[in-house]
């Protein structure tokens, strides 16, 4: 974590002088222990940010505070934005991908799960001849997997049986190709699964299908930004006003979940 400061009248340069941390307005941290594990700190473990590397790594901290700066050049808001990642060389490595964990077990005769859906709710594609849809199920016995779509302009196609596309053990993946070519804006679709237990469960998604997974196809950059500007702002919205989300997003902005979203920011995808 790099951080460059304003003011030495700062709140994070005061805790630090309070704590006697460190001092100054450059400070350079490592979130991680040896393991590339984040560092969370207790009554037990120190607070990684007590320790300022900034000497012990100054070409790490130039280069961060180069792509930083990169980054600020390229989303000022008094100029043209560009559209291009900020990129560069790092004094030392990332930390390593999170090896993925075994696959999981369906329980005999079991309610079937969603494990994972494409598009993401609020998702932003880019309009092109078709979007595949897709759901991968848990279950030891799954008869299949129903979609339902909705185009921007309100037409809704019903309830159609997805194909299977892929089964490893007790999960599989279903897909349904839609024709997104003709009309950029808001899409929505819902999930219908059904096994072949001998109750024949039934579960929809979202919950009672009683709303809709909502994805955007874009094909222009400024539909990109005032599509992801309009989900922003109606998120915080509708959130508890006591929780500051406005502020949240600014700094979700530095922080990468490349690898597993543990803190540490991978630079090879900055």
């Amino acid at each position: 974590k790099y951080m460059l400061l304003g003011s030495d009248a700062s709140p994070e340069v005061t805790e630090a002088v309070a704590s006697d941390w460190w001092t100054g307005t450059e400070a350079l941290f490592d979130l991680c222990d040896a393991e590339n594990d984040y560092v969370v700190a207790d009554s037990s473990t120190e607070s990684p940010e007590a320790t300022n590397l900034l000497e012990d790594e100054p070409q790490k901290a130039g280069d961060l505070k180069s792509l930083l700066q990169c980054h600020l050049d390229r989303t000022d808001a008094t100029i043209a934005p560009l559209y291009e990642e900020c990129t560069g060389s790092v004094a030392t490595p990332s930390p390593t991908a999170t090896p993925k964990p075994t696959l999981p077990v369906a329980n005999n005769d079991g309610v079937p799960e969603l494990i994972e859906y494409f598009p993401w709710q609020y998702d932003i594609l880019p309009l092109a001849p078709n979007t595949i849809l897709s759901a991968t199920v848990l279950d030891d016995n799954i008869q299949r997997v129903r979609f339902n779509l909705q185009y921007p302009d309100g037409t809704r196609l019903g309830f159609a049986a997805g194909t299977q596309d892929s089964d490893s053990g007790d999960l599989t993946t279903y897909t349904r190709t839609v024709d997104t070519s003709s009309q950029s804006g808001k899409y929505g679709f819902k999930l219908e699964i059904q096994d072949n237990s001998d109750d024949i469960e039934t579960v929809c998604f979202p919950v009672d299908c009683s709303s809709w997974i909502e994805f955007v196809v874009a094909d222009t950059a400024a539909q990109v930004v005032t599509a992801a500007r309009a989900e922003i702002s109606d998120i915080i919205l509708r959130n508890n006003p006591d929780v500051n989300l406005a502020a949240k997003f600014v700094r979700h902005g530095f922080h990468d979940c490349v690898g597993g979203c543990d803190g540490c920011v991978d630079m090879s995808n900055p």
